[in-house]
């Protein structure tokens, strides 16, 4: 039989929980954990990270594994197009077999021409009805995703917006 805990110490334990999950600085360290699984799971990945809104309102890039991640996405930002960007607006995963020969995004493709980028695959971060961001990872080598990267990359997403979700109620000032 289960052992039921006084309501005051209930109520301890509750805003222990909320105390480890709901600051910047461990939130920071769950989207970097989380990409780095993302990372380790997916074989032929070279980087992984997180796509989000700063406090001012801009993109940015969160918890990358690899540098390659963070000029990729600047590219992104810079030109306001992309997979990630793509998979955040239309919240739905997008998957790009070979950066080099896909219509899409010719500002982003002509800007990572020269960098080890051949495949994407990106997953919105879509926490209620809310698209928060995107997680995304990059390969070397073209055609390393399919559809199957894609449904395991929102299996990562959908926690990780939770996570974050909860982070933003949190620093909305009450009342």
């Amino acid at each position: 039989m289960a052992q039921q805990l006084p309501l005051d110490e209930l109520s301890t334990i509750i805003a222990r929980i909320q105390g480890l999950l709901l600051t910047e600085e461990k939130v920071t360290t769950a989207v970097q954990l989380l990409a780095r699984a993302a990372k380790e799971s997916v074989p032929g990945t070279i980087g992984a990270g997180v796509s989000l809104l700063d406090a001012r309102g801009r993109r940015t890039s969160s918890g990358y594994t690899d540098g390659i991640v963070e000029k990729a996405d600047a590219a992104q930002y810079e030109y306001g197009e992309g997979p990630c960007l793509t998979a955040w607006a239309s919240e739905k995963p997008v998957l790009v077999q070979d950066v080099h020969t896909d219509p899409r995004w010719t500002g982003w493709r002509n800007a990572v021409r020269d960098l080890p980028v051949r495949a994407v695959v990106s997953a919105p971060l879509i926490a209620g009805k809310e698209a928060l961001g995107a997680l995304k990872l990059y390969a070397a080598t073209p055609a390393t995703y399919d559809d199957s990267s894609a449904r395991l990359l929102q299996l990562f997403a959908g926690p990780a917006a939770t996570l974050l979700s909860h982070v933003q109620a949190s620093e909305t000032p009450k009342g």
